[in-house]
């Protein structure tokens, strides 16, 4: 719907959204800023690949799925919070690219439940606790 839009800075996903598709947002190099809806709960592989300028990416407790390589390309990004109860489940690479400082933070209480999980396994160095 989106793909390859460079002029897009800002995005809004409507409620009434329960899934982003593959590359939906593929190439959107100027996107800054994503408003996840209550209603998503995946996001498909590739959905923000290439979404170059995107520094800081906040993920609601209602997302449950990151597809393969959804951020790939995020170059930008420095800080990605996870909210919610249990393990957010992502695809292969799913932050590939993203420099080796960047950091996740994730609820205090499932710290090691990330470090065990393979699919996090790649990124176990950038895990930090999430403060209340």
């Amino acid at each position: 719907a989106f793909l390859n839009c460079e002029s897009l800075e800002d995005i809004t996903i409507p409620d009434e959204v329960v899934e982003i598709a593959t590359h939906t947002f593929d190439g959107c190099k100027s996107l800054r800023n994503i408003n996840f809806g209550t209603g998503v709960k995946d996001v498909y592989d590739k959905a923000f690949y290439g979404c170059e300028s995107l520094e800081v990416l906040d993920i609601p407790s209602n997302v449950i799925f990151l597809g393969n390589n959804c951020f790939e390309g995020a170059e930008s990004l420095k800080e990605v919070y996870v909210r919610g109860d249990r393990v957010l489940e992502i695809g292969y690479m799913a932050f590939a690219a993203a420099k080796s400082e960047l950091k996740i933070y994730v609820p205090a209480d499932l710290m090691d439940d990330y470090k065990k999980n393979i699919f996090w396994s790649t990124y176990v160095n950038n895990l930090y606790p999430l403060a209340d």
